[in-house]
């Protein structure tokens, strides 16, 4: 039987009265990057990992599958497991 997968989704809506004019910027966007590995979100993952005996951080992000624009960030962090599948 193969190993159970965990996934794992966080989406964030935020009500404003002029939301056409919010963007995320390139800079914005590097800032997020850089914040991604050390946010409660990848402590909640290593937490969980922990749970099970093992300490997987959740310290590689990359570009997500879904939709990254102006409007929409996307991101995706695989975890490897001890015998390295993810």
């Amino acid at each position: 039987m193969p190993p159970q997968q965990l996934r794992l989704r966080a989406l964030v809506t935020l009500p404003w009265t002029d939301a056409f004019a919010l963007e995320i910027t390139r800079t914005r966007r590097q800032d997020l990057e850089q914040q991604l590995p050390h946010h409660v979100l990848a402590g909640a993952v290593t937490l969980l990992s922990q749970r099970r005996g093992a300490h997987l951080p959740a310290a590689r992000w990359q570009a997500g599958p879904h939709d990254n624009s102006l409007r929409i960030a996307s991101y995706t962090s695989v975890i490897p497991a001890p015998d390295g599948r993810p």
